[in-house]
């Protein structure tokens, strides 16, 4: 095991997300639950502060979090960047961000 990736001459990687109860779940897999994932967190002009609180409990939840970044939001900073502060204030990580779109895991 790498860096928590099954190495082998056979099959797909394999993965053990952070709180899968011993559930493992190839990467094929993994990225087909992201992909369809609806939106269900929203960052608008008041900012990454103002949906901290709802992005803590929705990671409580569920596994991965969707969020769409506002270009009221933005205002010209890079949604990398801004995904990346809102993982670090609920002590999560950013798995993927795709246009203004962000998906972040615990």
């Amino acid at each position: 095991m790498v860096d928590g990736w099954s190495v082998g001459s056979h099959g797909p990687a394999v993965i053990c997300l952070t709180g899968c109860n011993g559930r493992y779940m190839n990467d094929t897999s993994r990225r087909q639950r992201i992909h369809e994932l609806n939106v269900t967190l929203w960052v608008g002009k008041h900012g990454i502060d103002a949906v901290v609180e709802e992005l803590d409990g929705q990671l409580a939840d569920r596994e991965f979090v969707k969020v769409k970044f506002h270009r009221s939001a933005r205002a010209g900073r890079d949604v990398d960047d801004l995904a990346g502060r809102l993982a670090g204030r609920v002590d999560a990580s950013v798995v993927e961000t795709r246009g203004h779109t962000a998906v972040i895991e615990r």
